[in-house]
C-alpha cells in the first residue's frame, strides 16, 4: 500500500479534516500516518471521528522527523492558509519524500506535479479523495530522483541568494 503522511500542528487552517475525511472516502489501499498535535478538544474529536479507521495512525508529536518521513512515500500538505516558504514542504524534499500540496502560498512554486509531487485541488474532503484515487504509486515512487534535486536548491544557500538576485534584477529592468 502507499504510505501517506501528515506532520505538522492538528488545526484546521493546515487542512488536516479534509485530508481525514478525504483519505477515508476515498477508500484507497493506502494508510495515513498523522504526526503532530493540537488543542485537546479538537484533537481528540479528529481520533474519534478517523482514529477507528486501521489504515490512520495518529502518532502524535514526533521528534524524529527522520524516521517518520523514512516511512512515508508520500507527504500531504493541504494547507489551507497562504504561508510563503513551508517548511514542511522543505523537510519532505530533504528527506527525499515527494509532496502532494494545496494550490496556496508558496507550495505550487515549490512542487513540479509529476516531478517532485502534485498540487492537489484546495479545500473540500471530497476534493481530498479524487486526488488521491488518482494517485498511481509506481510514479509516487518513482519521483525520488525529482524529489532530491528539488531539495539540493531549497537547501543550497548560496543558490537561494544567486536566484533572488536574479529576480531582483529582472524586476528593477521592468
Amino acid at each position: 500500500p502507499l504510505r501517506l503522511g501528515f506532520i505538522g500542528q492538528l488545526v484546521p487552517t493546515k487542512g488536516i479534516e479534509a485530508l481525514l475525511a478525504g483519505f477515508v472516502a476515498a477508500g484507497i489501499d493506502a494508510t495515513l500516518d498523522v504526526a503532530g498535535t493540537g488543542e485537546t478538544a479538537y484533537e481528540a474529536g479528529l481520533r474519534t471521528r478517523y482514529g477507528e479507521d486501521p489504515r490512520v495512525r495518529f502518532l502524535g508529536w514526533v521528534g524524529d522527523k527522520a524516521r517518520f518521513f523514512g516511512g512515508i512515500d508520500l507527504c500531504v500538505v493541504p494547507s489551507q492558509v497562504f504561508d510563503t516558504l513551508p517548511t514542511v514542504v522543505i523537510e519532505a524534499f530533504a528527506h527525499h519524500v515527494p509532496v502532494l500540496g494545496s494550490p496556496i502560498g508558496g507550495i505550487p512554486e515549490m512542487v513540479t506535479p509529476g516531478r517532485n509531487g502534485f498540487v492537489l485541488p484546495l479545500g473540500s474532503a471530497e476534493a481530498v479523495a479524487v486526488a488521491l484515487r488518482g494517485l498511481d504509486v509506481a510514479a509516487v515512487r518513482d519521483m525520488v530522483p525529482g524529489v532530491a534535486a528539488a531539495a539540493g536548491g531549497l537547501l543550497d544557500p548560496r543558490g537561494q541568494i544567486d536566484r533572488w538576485e536574479a529576480a531582483m534584477r529582472r524586476a528593477a529592468a521592468g
